[in-house]
Order: structure tokens, then C-alpha cells, then sequence
């Protein structure tokens, strides 16, 4: 369907990322990238002020380890999710302010504002950074629709919350859209180099989280064939590894620890900040001196303290082939994706794997998915997704029966009906849990790794005996970030649910 521009309106295109964000514009003429200052990023940074205003961006940033700053970073790798996720903990000490538990949402604690706030709340602010930046550049012109992109392996509870945030931020839930990363990459390059009937590989390593995406481009249709992603591993892990060499230089040249262990939490913690961001830039250096005259061992310590985390994203890619009886060679393109792909150590890896003249740099890895996520609203492209992981729903206490398999084709259809727990029941309730189950129909029980999204209940079924039912539900997904589900009494003709809109609503 062609999508026509109202007089006077815009739309824009968000790549709302963990380290930086980037906004794409198209006003009728031209698509062009929205300026920050000198920077076309703004980084994912957000100040609590005392007295209640928030500032975003390199402001922001540039107060990241200050004494009472109260400046919150990375949030996009909470955003979503249950607090009781091991994940966390693991995080507590790289977002700049303590992480509580607020009613089982992990909350950052802004002290200085009494208040506690979730990322949910964090990536609004930072929407609300990108929205303030386009109206000063674009006067008087109404933003029609947004697109905001997530990682195609965000569950379902996660994409929800990038939405609940783009709607506090002051968008109508019509118009927003979301689009996975890598599509979004694969729509820019598609249409800037008019790709046709290539299988592209979208390689997109950000700063926290990593996506891999194969997809088959052809005449204005982008098939999405698989996808994997490890949504705990970025740019910020690759920092973690530079602290270390930091530190390790620090010590071995004073002979003391870099952080004294009679320090106090508050001290440490402010030195830890400043550590990261020491080590971002540092990141930084190295990635874009890649044909510069620069220190060998930097390169080679560096290499090897984080080769375990780029041979994990190889991994996943090795796996993404194997799973649909694919080989390099069957690769036309690989694009790269995200700040972090622009380590050294990335690109050799799979030059190695494909051979250079596969590897395609004509898109700004840092600006291709805000653009391609523009691009998505205006140009006729038709969209086959997938589903980045199965959908089920418990039904019977602690057992799960996926409903959806992982990879289903979207839109995608499943119904059955479901027997009784006990004689003449009545009311039914069940949650809708996410997995990696690659059949529809398997039963198996519940595990941490399982994402719960949200409870149904229906009532006044027809009583029967137990083991038997008369309902006979048929789930639906007709968007990535949407779930419908229709509930029959198939012996009084009742609807139990009708199309119930569920995890994005």
C-alpha cells in the first residue's frame, strides 16, 4: 500500500539505541538524518536534575560520573523486563544509578528526586530529546507517523514497552510502528543500491544487544528467512573488557589496586563510571583507526580479551546458516550493523568467513536503521517477518503448550482446543509465555529462560468432564509485536474472546 503524506506533515524513522539513538526524516522531498549539535547521534544518556526537568543526550553524558549527577545509561538493556532475571544483577553496575525492585519492574533509584523510574520512562525522555530536535528542524510541520526500531530478538513484553514509550512521549498508538533492526538495515541498503533477488546477511552488533538476521531481497519485497540475536551482548561488554586492560595497566604501573577496597561505595561507584567512559572512548579509538598507524599491542590485547563475545556472535551466525541448510557462499551480501561493528577484530572475522568483496560499507552503520525505518513508512516494500520466538500459553498450571512455533511466517494462525483440569470447569486462565520451541502443539514445563507476557481469563463455559472442553482457541500474530487471541464455547456458540488484543495494546 502507498503511503500518501498529508500537506504540511513529516514522518521519522528512530533507531532508539542502548549507547546512542539516531532519527531519519522524510518531508516530502528528501530523507535526511536529524543533527545533534555537530553529532548526527544522540547519545542514550539521561540526567535527573533536583529540580524535577531531565536532560538528554551528550549533555547528559558529558556529566556521566560526576558526584550526584544522577545520569542513567544503558537503560535499553532493562527495558521490558522482570527484575528477577539474572541479567539485572549483572547490569546494576553499568547504568550509572543503583537498579531496586519496584513491584517485580527493575526501577532505577533517583535519589535526588525521591523517585524511582523505570527504562520504560528513560526511553521516553530520549524520544522526547529526538521529537524537541526535529521540530526546532522542522518548524511547524506535524509528525504524521514514527517508526521506532527494536532488535529483532526483543520478546514481546520488551517491544511493548518501546511502544508504551514512543505513547508517553506523545504519539497515538496508530501512529506508531515498530520494525526489527536488521529489516530496517536491509530496507536502506536495499533501496539506496537497488538490490534485487540478493540473500543478504545483516550482521548487527550495537551497543547492547547483538542481532543476525538472513533475509532474501527482491523486487521490492524483503523476506525475512531466520533470525537470532543474544540480547545481552553489545558494545557495553566489549567496554567491560577494556576496563579490565585499563585497570590492569593502572596496577602494574603503580603497583596498587585501581580501586582501593577501603574506598566507599559511593566513591567507587563514581570511579567506575568514569572508568567506562575512559573505556568507551578508548573502544572508539581503536575502531576508528582501522587503517591508522596505531600501537599493535592495544590492538592485540584488545583483540584477544574480547574474542570470546565476537566468537559468540559468530556462533549464532554459524547457527542461523546451519538452520536453513545454508553456506557462506549462499550469502550475496553481509551488511554490517551498529558502533561496535566497526571493530577491527569483526570485520576480519568475516572477511575471513565471506570474503571482502561480500562485505558491503556504503551504509552508515551507525545511521542505516533510522533511516531504513523511515524508508519502511513511505516506499511500497512488501514485508514477509517471522516470528523471533514461539508463543504458548499455560493452560494447565505450570505446563506451557506452544501455540506458535519459533520462526512461524507472520501473519501466522494456530487453534486448538484445550481439556479441562478438573470436571465441570467453568472459568479458564492462562498466561502467554514466549520460548524457543520450534514446534506448535509440544508441551513441556516452564523454565526461567521462558518470558511470561500477559494473563487471559475467560468465563461462563459450558461445565463438562474433566479432560474434555468445548472451547477452542485460535491464537493470532499479525504484526511482530501483536497478539490476538479468539476464545469459542463451541457447544453454546459463546465468545469467550473475541480478537483480545494482547502484549501491545
Amino acid at each position: 500500500m502507498t503511503y500518501h503524506l498529508p500537506e504540511g506533515s513529516i514522518v521519522i524513522g528512530i533507531d532508539l539505541g542502548t549507547t546512542n539513538s539516531a532519527c531519519y526524516v522524510y518531508d516530502g522531498r528528501d530523507y535526511r538524518v536529524v543533527k545533534f549539535g555537530d553529532y548526527t547521534i544522540l547519545p542514550s544518556y539521561a540526567q535527573f536534575k533536583k529540580d524535577g526537568s531531565v536532560v538528554c543526550g551528550t549533555a547528559a553524558k558529558n556529566k556521566y560520573g560526576g558526584n550526584g549527577q544522577w545520569v542513567v545509561s544503558n537503560s535499553k538493556r532493562i527495558i521490558g523486563r522482570p527484575y528477577n532475571k539474572a541479567e539485572i544483577h549483572d547490569l546494576s553496575q553499568n547504568c550509572g544509578v543503583p537498579i531496586v525492585n519496584d513491584h517485580g519492574i527493575p526501577k532505577f533509584n533517583i535519589e535526588n528526586q525521591n523517585k524511582f523510574v523505570s527504562a520504560t520512562e528513560v526511553a521516553t525522555e530520549i524520544i522526547k530529546s529526538v521529537i524537541q530536535e526535529v521540530k526546532k528542524q522542522y518548524p511547524g510541520k506535524n509528525i504524521d507517523k514514527v517508526v521506532v526500531t527494536t532488535p529483532a530478538y526483543f520478546d514481546n513484553n520488551q517491544k511493548a514497552a518501546t511502544i508504551q514509550a514512543a505513547m508517553a512521549a506523545g504519539f497515538a498508538r496508530n501512529q506508531i510502528d515498530t520494525l526489527n533492526e536488521p529489516t530496517a538495515a536491509a530496507i536502506c541498503y536495499g533501496l539506496d543500491n537497488a538490490v534485487s533477488s540478493k540473500k543478504i546477511l545483516v550482521y548487527d552488533l550495537g551497543g547492547g544487544t547483538f542481532d543476525v538476521s538472513i533475509l532474501d531481497v527482491s523486487n521490492y519485497c524483503i523476506t525475512v528467512l531466520t533470525t537470532g540475536g543474544d540480547n545481552a551482548l553489545g558494545g557495553v561488554d566489549v567496554d567491560k573488557k577494556m576496563m579490565e586492560l585499563i585497570m590492569e595497566g593502572f596496577e602494574a604501573k603503580f603497583y596498587r589496586s585501581f580501586l582501593d577496597p577501603n574506598m566507599d561505595d559511593g566513591k567507587k561507584a563514581r570511579y567506575v563510571r568514569q572508568l567506562q567512559r575512559l573505556a568507551e572512548e578508548s573502544k572508539i579509538n581503536l575502531s576508528n583507526s582501522l587503517y591508522a598507524d596505531v600501537d599493535a599491542t592495544s590492538f592485540d590485547r584488545l583483540n584477544q580479551r574480547i574474542k570470546p563475545l565476537i566468537d559468540r556472535s559468530i556462533n549464532l551466525v554459524k547457527e542461523l546458516l546451519q538452520s536453513k541448510s545454508m553456506s557462506c557462499r549462499d550469502i550475496d551480501h553481509v551488511i554490517l550493523v551498529g558502533g561496535s561493528s566497526n571493530l577491527c577484530i569483526v570485520y576480519d572475522t568475516l572477511k575471513q568467513m565471506f570474503g571482502e568483496e561480500k562485505l558491503k560499507q556504503s551504509v552508515n552503520p551507525s545511521e542505516c536503521v533510522a533511516k531504513g525505518g523511515c524508508m519502511s513508512i513511505v516506499n511500497p516494500i512488501k514485508r514477509e517477518e517471522i516470528t523471533s520466538y514461539s508463543l504458548g500459553s499455560t493452560i494447565k498450571g505450570n505446563q506451557v503448550t506452544w501455540v506458535l512455533p519459533k520462526h512461524s511466517k507472520i501473519p501466522a494462525e494456530y487453534s486448538e482446543r484445550f481439556a479441562n483440569s478438573y470436571d465441570n470447569q467453568t472459568t479458564f486462565s492462562g498466561f502467554l509465555v514466549q520460548g524457543e520451541s520450534l514446534e506448535a502443539g509440544v508441551t513441556e514445563s516452564l523454565t526461567d529462560s521462558m518470558t511470561m507476557l500477559k494473563r487471559y481469563v475467560y468465563s461462563g463455559v459450558t461445565p463438562m468432564p474433566m479432560g474434555q472442553s468445548p472451547v477452542r482457541e485460535t491464537y493470532y500474530m499479525k504484526e511482530p509485536d501483536i497478539v490476538l487471541i479468539d476464545a469459542v464455547d463451541e457447544l453454546s456458540g459463546k465468545k469467550l474472546l473475541d480478537h483480545a488484543e494482547f502484549v501491545c495494546n
